[in-house]
């Protein structure tokens, strides 16, 4: 999933490019600003991942 999120900032930040030199920079500047989340959540899933390598989090199946 992270690595999903990862590789989707890249396009997205491939089209808000094409968005600015085409003179649509506020759509530009939207589909960056969906980059930032996209980016934290990124972030935030990297800091699950970390607790539960850690320990900190299990996954509990239903019984």
């Amino acid at each position: 999933m992270s690595l999903d999120l990862k590789w989707s900032v890249v396009e997205l930040k491939r089209i808000a490019e094409r968005l600015s030199q085409s003179g649509h920079e506020a759509d530009a500047q939207a589909v960056l600003k969906m980059c930032a989340v996209f980016h934290a959540g990124e972030d935030r899933l990297a800091g699950y991942a970390d607790e539960v390598k850690g320990g900190l989090i299990s996954r509990l199946k239903d019984a």
